[in-house]
């Protein structure tokens, strides 16, 4: 028996140790400056690593932001964080980092595989025309009627929210989305966004269409004419043809 409570007693010194040693790895790289990081805590380790992943995104795109960067998203990064999980008895701790410079290098990469942003968007023909080849998904559109609305889209009066619109239009996934809204929020306090209980006449509203991965499908703009206009590809579309989508309005 007192075999067994010195082996009990030596191996949480070692747990404890350990322990120590990690906190104090993970206080290192925080004061390096060099590395994004992000934590959380939780008992499952599944979700609490979701947790942290969230909160390394969010500080990345708030840098991205400030910068007036091309924002990243998860999936441009998975894999190339490195991770710190640290056990207790109520749960576990995660730490997430991943170098600055990796990231810098990453936002070049992407911003030179990638085709020039669209330039301000007007109701001319000849802008219109040079997209009808594909949709919001990328995939090839021979619908004439598709193609006749496009030609005869409305012109999106942007307003005070050009600069609001040029980050969200560039945003992939919901997380990032939040974060531009509520420094928007705090930058201007007349934005109002939300639910449609919460924004009176949503025919003023720009449209935010998240999809169930939580993923941006599409923004769309004000009725104009009493149509929407996608602000990605020009086409003209309304809620109705993103099902199974929830939508944020803003103004």
């Amino acid at each position: 028996m007192r075999d067994l409570l010195m082996i009990i007693a030596m191996l949480f010194i070692m747990q404890h140790t350990k322990a120590q040693g990690q906190w104090d790895e993970v206080n290192n790289i925080k004061l390096a400056g060099l590395y994004y990081t992000g934590e959380a805590y939780g008992a499952k380790r599944t979700e609490v690593y979701c947790s942290a992943m969230l909160s390394l995104v969010n500080k990345i795109n708030a840098k991205q932001i400030e910068r007036g960067e091309r924002l990243i998203t998860e999936d441009m990064i998975k894999g190339k964080e490195k991770a710190i999980q640290i056990p207790s008895e109520e749960g576990v701790r995660v730490f997430l980092y991943i170098p600055k410079k990796d990231i810098n290098s990453l936002v070049n990469v992407v911003a030179q595989n990638s085709p020039a942003a669209p330039s301000t968007p007007t109701s001319t023909t000849t802008n219109t025309q040079s997209e009808t080849g594909t949709t919001a998904h990328g995939s090839e559109n021979s619908n004439p009627q598709i193609k006749q609305d496009l030609e005869f889209a409305p012109t999106i009066v942007y307003g005070k929210r050009q600069s609001l619109i040029s980050q969200l239009t560039k945003t992939e996934v919901f997380s990032s989305v939040e974060f531009i809204l509520k420094q928007a929020k705090y930058d201007d306090p007349t934005l109002v966004y939300g639910k449609a209980n919460k924004v009176g006449n949503t025919d003023d509203c720009y449209m935010i269409i998240v999809n169930k991965n939580m993923y941006v499908e599409a923004i769309l703009s004000a009725k104009v004419n009493g149509k929407r206009t996608n602000l990605n590809t020009r086409q003209q579309q309304e809620k109705k043809d993103f099902p199974n989508c929830a939508v944020i309005y803003f103004k």
